[in-house]
């Protein structure tokens, strides 16, 4: 049975499943939080293990993966684009974004199986796309400066937000953007994004106060989820709704989707009880 240690958290974890995005830090060392959907908290999941810092940084889940770029492995050393093992933190870099620093923005597409990312380094703004291997390609210039990207997987939109905390939507054929609004928060550097496809609801962790928002996906309006209750940066937000888990045979994956749902049931009481 391929569950990962990561989709199998997600089944046990998620509100139906989601009441949890996963953020990742920027902080030495860089570290994976889960961010409560219904109140915004964020609590650490996991430090990674083999990087000094991370800076600036975006993570997304394709197919039970997660992937994180700007991680960097020391002083001087380039920034990385690469996989996150959930139970270790360990990072594994898949390519060094082509000598960019400012890969700030990743979003994950499971009906094409690949990322997009955008390099920030100059004033266009390349929208990229990425293997899960690490090959990557330049679609078009949005010529915007995107702080970070989230992808609905639902009704296949890539949305994006910029420097100057603007919404936009990005056609991923050609890259053009197009505004939809203003999201309300003031200029800052960085918003995390992540859809959460189960639920059709856009998020923003916005790191000028340390809070979870919503996203209205007509205007760019954000709504106060709540705090972090933390003042470390969370300013990559993971999709959540892009998480794919492909069991076989099917015999055992009705198996296995039993034995989860129990130990989903036999933690429950516990997690409601802290609330």
């Amino acid at each position: 049975m391929r569950y990962s240690f990561l989709a199998f958290f997600l089944l046990c974890s998620s509100s139906a499943f989601g009441d949890l995005l996963y953020g990742l830090s920027t902080s030495i060392p860089g570290t994976v939080y889960t961010v409560n959907t219904a109140t915004g908290a964020a609590t650490p999941f996991v430090n990674l293990t083999n990087e000094l810092l991370t800076s600036l940084v975006d993570i997304t889940i394709l197919d039970g993966t997660l992937y994180a770029s700007d991680v960097i492995a020391g002083a001087g050393a380039p920034s990385n684009f690469g996989s996150i093992d959930p139970v270790t933190g360990a990072f594994t870099a898949l390519n060094q974004q082509g000598g960019s620093t400012n890969w700030q923005a990743l979003a994950a597409n499971p009906t094409l199986g690949i990322l997009y990312a955008a390099d920030e380094t100059g004033v266009t703004v390349p929208l990229i796309s990425v293997s899960p291997s690490g090959a990557f390609s330049t679609i078009g210039n949005t010529n915007i400066q995107i702080s970070d990207l989230a992808y609905d997987s639902v009704h296949g939109i890539l949305y994006a937000v910029d420097d100057s905390d603007n919404l936009y939507t990005v056609n991923v054929t050609t890259a053009a953007a197009t505004l939809i609004g203003s999201t309300g928060l003031g200029n800052q550097i960085k918003i995390g994004l992540g859809y959460d496809s189960n639920n059709n609801v856009l998020y923003a962790n916005f790191v000028g106060n340390h809070s979870l928002y919503t996203l209205n996906t007509t205007t760019g309006a954000a709504t106060l989820v709540g705090a972090n209750g933390t003042t470390v940066e969370i300013d990559g937000l993971a999709d959540f709704g892009v998480v794919s888990i492909t069991p076989e045979p099917a015999t055992i994956a009705l198996i296995g989707l039993g034995l989860g749902a129990l130990v989903c049931y036999r933690r429950r009481p516990k997690r409601q009880a802290g609330r």
